[in-house]
């Protein structure tokens, strides 16, 4: 992505033991350190979505069925400090030129304790009158068209977003399936599905600021979206089964937020107190059909609406550091399933069901940075109490203490050294406890689990940085101990057909070791290559039933970015990613990875061009495997991803 997390030319400025809340570390990346983060700065020229900029951060990689992960562990995703709406996906829907920053935080203090990894995209705070719009497309009939502006009138300052999409791809699903037949061999069947699969996304924002003193303001923030997809697809099913079963999927997906909130600094302090409601709508529509005859509907419908109140409380005093907040949040959700069969060999009764639910989360933190000599230590704690209202009266109560520790210093005139201990959890979602089974076609459901906890996980990590005026480095050691792992569990019911939940599979722990080289070449060439290395031990489901033992494995992930730019402002630019084989609970996920190429050229002040080859080699698919005693089962999904993309886009106004 050309301009993606970069920077003006380099300095080598270093913190003072007065001031160590953050550091601009040298090389072509812009990077912020905080005591438990990096910020990586992003142009204003750059193009695309945000999740073009995020296959170029260092540590982060992005899989092919979108799963955006820190150290190959799924991350939580929050813009300007919020959970979006619409979850992870908003990565795909904010343009990149509306990104002031995207901060990394593979060890959250307890600001942040609820999360594991997180990545906080923090916006652009407009003021000057002007906009930008932004256009792309590309051969395979994707487009997007991103408008952004802002206008200031007396104290008031206006500022709006606006981004539609439309994209549709082909995949093929390959499916390789073999059951103990109880006589010493396999019942084997295969399945391939070919999928055409089309979206129309569109999203908008309206917010308004009123400065009530120098010191003090207000906002209201209003936000909707709107998703609505279509896919058919043919299923082929041979070997112990024998049919082919069509498909036509629909989905519509609406979500809102209004969001208030009162803001105060000066002297040394900042309070800042908001509240905002979300609604979540979800629709899903399903019809299968059998040339062998029969067929069969189900359909999901989900309507969550949530309120959230927080306050956040910064005070300086001298040297030290004082943060704390609070936040209450409560969301009701109600789920309705329905399956209808009609006439098709399912082994199912028709049913309609309906789920709900509801989860009150309350949580405080408090953190106190204090320099000490050389160092400076961050330690914080963060309380939270989560309730569960689950159907026929059932309730779920879980209380933890997080407490974390971050410690900082300086090495030299150029090396910095950063330590951190900490305990997170991570929750399941509300709609994870609806056990109601769930079509995805060809014999294979999902469902929730109702037993289901929150994962707990213990880490340690420590950072060595060196930055110079055209070169900077870092390599990173860590721990990480979870119990209660989140993991995928597929099993064959008495019907025949495939269920998959979620469990909480027992102990797993990691470790292992980071580097990240970030510079220049002379004057026109600049790159930054990060690599991760770690073992993993991770359960397994033991043979026979045996319960799960743990089993190791050394595993990586990483990417790696070179630019060129010309003399006349043009840049030519290269990125990997990738990660290997993963182990999971009943067998592992193969290894991937994507070349992407883009050239860019300012056109004139207001104009420039950006034409992207993505997924060079075609190589963006993602497989399983499942290998037990009772089931073996392997998973291939291949979009067809490689295309070539034209962007345009355009400074309106005086410009932002």
């Amino acid at each position: 992505m050309a301009g993606a997390a970069r920077a003006q030319q380099p300095s080598a400025q270093q913190p003072s033991n007065d001031d160590t809340t953050e550091v601009i570390v040298t090389g072509r990346l812009l990077v912020v350190e905080k005591a438990d983060r990096l910020s990586y700065a992003v142009e204003r020229e750059t193009k695309g979505v945000v999740v073009d900029i995020l296959r170029t951060v260092p540590s982060v990689t992005v899989a092919p069925d979108g799963i955006v992960a820190l150290r190959g562990v799924a991350a939580t995703i929050l813009i300007d400090g919020k959970v979006p709406p619409e979850g992870n996906a908003a990565v795909r829907a904010l343009a990149a030129a509306d990104v002031l920053r995207i901060e990394v935080l593979t060890a959250p203090s307890a600001q942040y304790g609820s999360q594991g990894g997180v990545i906080n995209i923090i916006t652009r705070k407009r003021r000057k009158v002007g906009g930008d719009l932004n256009l792309e497309g590309n051969a395979r009939n994707q487009g997007s068209i991103g408008l952004s502006g802002v206008m200031t009138q007396g104290g008031w300052t206006y500022q709006g977003r606006a981004f539609l999409d439309h994209y549709q791809n082909r995949s093929t699903l390959l499916q390789h399936q073999e059951l103990p037949d109880g006589a010493g061999g396999y019942w084997v069947s295969d399945r391939v599905d070919r999928t055409r699969y089309s979206s129309d996304n569109a999203t908008a924002s309206l917010s308004a600021e009123y400065a009530l003193s120098e010191q003090a303001e207000i906002a209201v923030k209003g936000e909707y979206g709107n998703f609505a997809s279509a896919s058919d697809a043919l299923a082929q099913s041979r070997g112990a089964d024998v049919f082919n079963e069509v498909s036509s999927i629909k989905t519509g997906n609406r979500d809102s937020r209004l969001e208030a909130v009162y803001a105060l600094s000066g002297e040394g302090r900042q309070l800042r107190l908001a509240y905002d409601h979300t609604r979540e709508v979800r629709n899903f529509t399903a019809s299968y059909e059998r040339d062998i005859g029969g067929g069969y509907t189900t359909t999901t419908g989900r309507d969550t609406a949530g309120d959230r109140f927080e306050g956040d409380y910064e005070r300086r005093f001298g040297n030290q550091l004082l943060t704390a907040g609070f936040s209450w949040e409560r969301s009701d959700s109600r789920i309705r399933n329905s399956y209808v069969n009609r006439g098709a060999q399912m082994g199912v009764d028709d049913f309609d069901s309906v789920f709900e639910g509801a989860e009150t989360l309350t949580s405080s933190y408090l953190t106190w940075q204090n320099p000490a000599g050389k160092w400076t230590f961050l330690p914080g704690v963060r309380i939270e109490h989560q309730q569960l209202d689950l159907p026929v009266g059932r309730q779920l109560d879980f209380a933890d203490v997080l407490p974390s520790l971050h410690a900082d210093r300086t090495l030299g005139g150029n090396g910095r050294l950063r330590l951190s201990v900490l305990r997170r959890v991570d929750r399941p979602l509300l709609r994870d406890y609806d056990e109601t089974p769930r079509y995805i076609g060809a014999k294979q459901i999902v469902a929730g689990n109702p037993g289901l906890e929150p994962q707990v996980t213990d880490a340690f990590e420590a950072r060595y940085s060196f930055d110079a005026k055209s070169f900077s480095a870092s390599a990173t050691v860590y721990y990480r101990e979870t119990r209660g792992d989140f993991s995928p569990y597929t099993e064959v019911l008495s019907n025949g057909l495939l269920m998959t939940t979620t469990i909480n599979s027992g102990f797993s722990r990691s470790g292992g070791a980071e580097v990240t080289l970030r510079g220049t070449i002379g004057e026109r060439i600049t790159y930054s290559i990060n690599s991760n290395l770690f073992y993993a031990e991770v359960p397994f489901e033991g043979e026979g039933g045996g319960g799960a033992v743990l089993r190791g494995r050394t595993n990586g992930s990483g990417n790696a970015l070179a630019e060129y730019r010309a003399g006349n402002g043009d840049r030519y630019q290269l990125n990997v990613t990738g990660y290997s084989r993963t182990p999971t609970f009943q067998g592992y996920s193969e290894a991937s990875y994507r070349a992407d190429i883009t050239y860019s050229r300012p056109v004139n002040d207001r104009l420039s061009l950006v034409v992207s080859l993505n997924d060079v080699f075609d190589t963006s698919g993602y497989a399983s495997v499942i290998d037990t005693s009772a089931l073996r089962l392997t998973t291939q999904t291949r979009p067809n991803s490689r295309a070539l993309k034209i962007s345009l886009a355009w400074k309106l106004g005086r410009g932002l």
